[in-house]
């Protein structure tokens, strides 16, 4: 004998299942942090005081470091939290001609430079900074003036957004651009010890150092917007 099941199921199944996804899906939204405007301060100062005079916040959200917008004199964007330990950021950048900024991260809020402490995603106008003469691990991309980013990396021009990810999980770092892993390194390897050595940070034992720290946006007095910045935190490894 021929059991037939009702025509509903399959439907109700469907049902149960597209749920399921969708709440998954929810969960995974909510684990991920905006940093709107309003996210973020100057370097070096008090929270309560903004936004520094060179940035300005465009209709559609992005943060823009405008030229002619103010002499440069430092002034960086930081992040009002400063716990960013284990985490993925992802963000949308572009630069104006010849431009230079970068993604600073787990530095130190309050200092007079943030570089020291912490690293760097590089951002450049790779071809028309210094005649594209720049070596490649200052160049879109690297762990700034210690490592380059591989052969796949895919750079859209100035004027054009750009996709950047960075995952910082414990010791372990990769920078990404435009859906493509162009750096990948572990900090106790040999590969990144020799490259750290060889480095203008060579002799800096606070470089890197700190476990967390904050996020930061780079004034380095050329043309930069930053859009759709959010941050999911990763756990922490129970010491």
């Amino acid at each position: 004998m021929k059991i037939r099941l009702p025509a509903i199921l399959p439907c109700a199944l469907l049902a149960i299942i597209s749920a399921a996804f969708s709440a998954d899906s929810s969960a995974q939204t909510e684990l991920w942090t905006p940093l709107p405007a309003s996210a973020w301060h100057w370097y070096g100062h008090e929270k309560h005081e903004g936004l520094p005079p060179v940035w300005t916040v465009e209709a559609d959200g992005s943060l823009h470091r405008a030229p002619g917008n103010g002499s440069w004199a430092r002034q960086d964007l930081a992040t009002d939290e400063s716990d960013y330990q284990n985490f993925v950021l992802e963000l949308e950048w572009k630069v104006g001609k010849a431009a230079n900024s970068g993604v600073f991260y787990r530095i130190k809020d309050g200092q007079n430079q943030p570089w020291p402490s912490g690293f760097e995603h590089q951002i450049l106008d790779d071809e028309g900074f210094h005649d594209g003469k720049a070596p490649p691990i200052h160049r879109a991309g690297a762990l700034y003036s210690i490592l380059g980013p591989n052969d796949g990396k895919d750079l859209k021009p100035p004027g054009e957004w750009n996709t950047t990810r960075i995952v910082a999980d414990g010791r372990h770092l990769e920078h990404w651009l435009n859906g493509k892993c162009i750096l990948k390194v572990d900090l106790d390897s040999p590969e990144f010890k020799e490259a750290f050595a060889a480095s203008e940070w060579k002799g800096s034992p606070a470089k890197g150092a700190a476990p967390n720290g904050i996020i930061g946006l780079q004034d380095h007095g050329g043309e930069v917007w930053f859009r759709n910045i959010r941050v999911k935190k990763l756990p922490v490894a129970a010491k």
